[in-house]
Order: C-alpha cells, then structure tokens, then sequence
C-alpha cells in the first residue's frame, strides 16, 4: 500500500493537490488530445466535509468547462447554489513529484472565494476521498500518514 508521510502544519494535514479537467469531462479517452494546464495548489486533508471542494477563483477559464451538475448549500446566511465539476485531482509529496495519489474523474465542489481567505490552502479534500484511504494523524509528533 503506497503512503505518503508529511509533517502537520499549523493549520491542520495540508497537501499539495494538482488539479486539471477530467478526460470524461472533456469527452475524450486518456491522455487528452490537448493538454490542460494543471493547476498546483495546497489543499486540507478534512475529515468532517463530506465532498472535496475548492475556491471557486482556482477554476481555471481556459480550461472550457461547465459544471457537471449543481446543488444547494445552506450557509449561516442563507442558501447558495454550488458549483460541482469533473476534475481530475493527484496529491504530489512534493512540487513536481510524481504524484502520489490521482483519481479522475472526481467531482469537485466550487466555493466561494472568501471561504478561504487569509488560510494557507485553498480547498479540502473531503471523505469522498478519504474513504478510499487510511489517514493518521500523529497530533504529539506533529505527523500525517494517508495510506492508498
């Protein structure tokens, strides 16, 4: 089973994530006829959401898609109609590393930009990934396992 050992940040089990369209998504078969530029950012390891999400602004406009469905989300202020996209998501130990974990298709809620403001990652990885994992979470020795 591969696994992937990271030091916890102050803010919890952050991870670098890349994210591109998914090959279903564009309606093609691997590897796609043109490739997407991936976009590389730090994401949240979160044990209590449920869905993998991400801010809203890292969807890449180049990239040509349209969300895959929708659904309501309720707020402290009300409801907000949230965007859900085909995506294809690789956690990478490193910058530039050969990932550690890809899956696509993985549908990818867009959030609200301002959900993230002024924290050092810019989405979570919910339980919808999770499940398919063993994660520890070694608070006293400042460490993260995710077994795959």
């Amino acid at each position: 089973m591969p696994s992937l050992a990271f030091a916890k940040s102050t803010f919890g089990a952050v991870v670098q994530v890349s994210l591109r369209p998914s090959s279903r998504a564009l309606g093609a078969p691997p590897p796609l006829p043109v490739p997407a530029r991936p976009l590389t950012l730090k994401m949240l390891l979160d044990t209590g959401a449920q869905d993998t999400s991400v801010c809203s602004s890292k969807i890449d406009p180049s990239w040509g898609l349209y969300p895959a469905t929708w659904y309501a989300s309720g707020t402290l202020n009300g409801t907000s109609l949230v965007e859900v996209y085909e995506l294809a998501l690789s956690i990478h130990p490193s910058s530039g590393s050969v990932p550690f974990l890809e899956l696509d298709p993985l549908n990818v809620a867009s959030r609200p930009g301002d959900r993230f403001n002024g924290l050092p990652f810019h989405g979570v990885i919910g339980q919808d990934v999770l499940n398919r994992c063993r994660f520890v979470y070694d608070g006293l020795r400042h460490q993260c396992l995710l077994e795959y």
